[in-house]
């Protein structure tokens, strides 16, 4: 029987407040890995992460402060001028 897994591999939490997250598909039959491909997420300040692994919230919420939110805010607000 075929089965999938998600894998959180590695995370970066960048100057600007981006969460950067690598995960693994591995996908196994009778135990034996047969398959293992990478997925890279992305999430800004603010982003909804509620569907995220825990680890993955924690992270976003310890580097999420107010002040690094209303400062991607204001980027996104200057960019769009």
């Amino acid at each position: 029987m075929l089965e999938k897994d998600i894998q959180l591999r590695e995370t970066t939490i960048t100057d600007t407040g981006v969460v950067q997250v690598l995960y693994d598909q591995v996908i196994t039959e009778g135990g034996a890995e047969i398959s293992r491909a990478p997925h890279r997420k992305s999430f800004m300040p603010g982003d909804d992460v509620s569907e995220e692994p825990g680890q993955v919230r924690v992270l976003c919420e310890a580097a999420w402060t107010p002040d690094v939110v209303a400062a991607h805010r204001a980027r996104l607000e200057l960019a769009a001028r």
